[in-house]
């Protein structure tokens, strides 16, 4: 499959000191949805903003369709309008003059490259209906709610069929209800037209729905690009683990490592077997990190099992998170259910161990 966009070795300085983006290398194949995700100033903004042309790298290389349009060493750059792009930004940037056919039509009758020919009216009546508008074409764009108008600056990004397609967190300014109907219609959206598109979030559940592959950013370098459910469910380290959620972490000492398993000696509360993706060796200290929902309570399973205490329960309707304590270490409990069904005091517990993640303990400040 061909590569809609190609980043190679991307770097980005904006002054002396650390780099805001630091040798980015990934591609996105034509098709595709690739979900940039990470923390407030990890350089998953600036990567989208090279690659519509809106910042110029420092170094490496972009491609988009096959064509180089950035290339610092060749002083080579290629204008936005020249890119074949799309974007959706946070802010909707509709035309408040205009009508929502008038601002979907206004690609069409304004760029060199038009979509490709054909009908005007018809491109932009098939759009609006694509994205649920159809019958508010006549309407100033001024008239329509928030949400409404971000699928009138989706549909004048599609209206045309740009070779890819840039949404910089274009659901951050929608209330919560409206975010989560909006991001399920997004996917369905893309995939209809076949679009390929790179979404920057740092909102772990939209990059879930969203993205094909999911791209883990901080400090301006792409630590883990993969499916979500790799992304979830083998985290490369301890920060990707963290930030998508597993908030629970056990210090250790590693026993031994056999294939992809670690035996960890976490002191009072015994042993545990645990998945790494790291050569962790007999010695190392380790952490070891595991989501709330992985835990089951009220089970003795065949490894990993421990004894705890229920020391406080936090109903929340249709679930109750517990805090329990075992050998000195205390874990965060997710159980789902109307009902809560443990009540303060010991308790069986079980970590099953593929759900339990081993790394080199770096410290605190690796994971922050």
């Amino acid at each position: 499959m061909s590569s809609a966009l190609l980043i190679e070795n991307l770097v980005k300085r904006f002054a002396a000191g650390k780099p805001a983006v630091d040798g980015v290398n990934f591609d996105v194949p034509a098709g595709e949805i690739v979900v940039l995700l990470g923390p407030s100033g990890c350089g998953k903004t600036t990567t989208l903003r090279c690659v519509a042309g809106l910042e110029h790298p420092t170094g490496g290389r972009i491609s988009i369709g096959g064509r180089v349009v950035s290339e610092p060493e060749r002083n080579l750059l290629v204008s936005p309008r020249e890119r074949d792009i799309g974007m959706v930004f946070q802010s909707y940037a509709v035309w408040p003059h205009m009508t929502v056919k008038q601002n979907v039509a206004y690609p069409l009758k304004h760029r060199r490259n038009g979509g490709g020919g054909g009908d005007v009216d018809t491109k932009v009546r098939e759009t609006l209906e694509l994205v649920g508008l159809g019958d508010y074409a006549e309407r100033p764009v001024t008239s329509l709610s928030g949400g409404q108008m971000q699928r009138v600056a989706l549909a004048r990004s599609l209206v045309y069929r740009p070779q890819l397609l840039l949404l910089d967190e274009p659901l951050s300014n929608l209330d919560a209800k409206l975010r989560l109907r909006l991001r399920d219609e997004l996917r369905r959206i893309l995939k209809q037209t076949g679009m390929t598109g790179l979404y920057v979030t740092h909102d772990q559940a939209e990059a879930v729905v969203l993205g094909d592959r999911i791209g883990v950013m901080r400090d301006g370098k792409l630590l883990q690009m993969a499916p979500p459910g790799e992304i979830y469910n083998r985290p490369a380290d301890s920060f990707v683990a963290n930030f998508t959620g597993a908030a629970n972490v056990l210090l250790g000492k590693v026993l031994e490592r056999k294939g992809e398993r670690a035996t960890i000696d976490l002191g009072a509360a015994g042993r545990i077997e645990a998945w790494t993706p790291q050569p962790l060796q007999a010695g190392d200290k380790a952490r070891v990190a595991l989501r709330a929902e992985n835990i089951r309570l009220g089970e003795r399973g065949p490894t990993n099992a421990f004894t705890g205490r229920v020391v406080e329960r936090r109903y929340q309707g249709m679930q109750t998170v517990y805090d329990v304590e075992f050998g000195g270490q205390k874990l965060e409990v997710l159980e789902l259910g109307t009902a809560a069904r443990h009540q303060d005091g010991e308790v069986a517990l079980t970590l099953p161990p593929d759900t339990c993640w081993a790394y080199r303990d770096e410290g605190q400040s690796a994971i922050d």
